[in-house]
């Protein structure tokens, strides 16, 4: 998939003519991966503003576990399953 997030408040900084304002923007494709109670997923987080913390951006990795699933119930249409 892909995310785009932007900050609410700017950030205020001086330019040449004065004090400007400019909000975070962030472009992030990701994957994930779920294998039976595991859940694996990726990530990279890059600033697409004019003014940068980084030149690049930065990679997250996510491992996961779901804890307490049960098992669906198998539904046979037998008398006395279950």
């Amino acid at each position: 998939g892909l995310s785009y997030r932007r900050s609410f408040d700017g950030a205020e900084y001086l330019d040449g003519s004065g004090v400007s304002s400019q909000k975070l923007q962030y472009i992030t494709p990701f994957i994930g991966v779920d294998y039976k109670n595991f859940v694996f997923a990726y990530t990279y987080n890059y600033q697409s503003n004019s003014i940068v913390f980084n030149n690049g951006g930065f990679h997250q990795i996510t491992l996961g576990y779901n804890f307490n699933c049960r098992r669906e119930k198998y539904s046979c249409n037998c008398p006395a399953v279950n």
